[in-house]
C-alpha cells in the first residue's frame, strides 16, 4: 500500500539500525488487535521500515508498575500503526512507538502520535505530525 511505504520513508530515518519491531496488526475502533493486513502487505511494511513483525502482546510485558515494564529480545523500539483513515487526497495514520530507555522508572517510553499525509502527482507524502502524546 502506498501510504504504508510513505510513512515508512518518513519514519526510517528516525528508528535505530538494529532492534526494531513494528506489530503487524492494526487496533480496531475497540481498541483490540485485528489482523487487518495481507502477509505481503506485512512483508512490505518490515522491508520498508527494517524490522521485524513481531506481536506487541508477546515482546511487550509489564508486572503490576510501569516501571516493570520491558521490550523483550533485544528490541529497542517497537511501532504499532492504525489502519490508514482515507479522506479524499488526504489521510491520517496513528503511530504508537515504544522505547526501551537506561531510566530505571520508566523502562520504556511511550509516545503516540497522528502522521498527516496527502495525495500528490507522485503518490503519498507525509506533510505533518498532528496530535502527539507522550508517557
Amino acid at each position: 500500500m502506498a501510504i504504508d511505504a510513505a510513512v515508512a520513508a518518513y519514519l526510517r530515518p528516525s528508528l535505530p539500525k538494529s532492534g526494531l519491531a513494528f506489530e503487524p496488526r492494526a487496533k480496531s475502533n475497540s481498541k483490540e488487535w485485528v489482523n487487518a493486513r495481507s502477509a505481503s502487505r506485512v512483508a512490505a511494511m518490515g522491508a520498508a521500515l527494517g524490522a521485524s513483525p513481531v506481536y506487541h502482546d508477546s515482546i511487550y510485558v509489564c508486572g503490576r508498575t510501569p516501571w516493570s515494564c520491558n521490550l523483550l529480545r533485544n528490541t529497542a523500539v517497537l511501532l504499532a500503526f492504525s489502519e490508514p483513515i482515507v479522506t479524499g487526497d488526504k489521510a491520517t495514520v496513528h503511530v504508537e512507538r515504544l522505547t526501551k530507555t537506561s531510566y530505571e522508572r520508566i523502562p520504556v517510553a511511550r509516545q503516540r502520535s497522528d502522521l498527516n499525509l496527502v495525495r500528490t502527482r507522485t503518490g503519498w507524502q507525509v506533510i505533518g505530525i498532528g496530535a502527539v502524546s507522550e508517557s
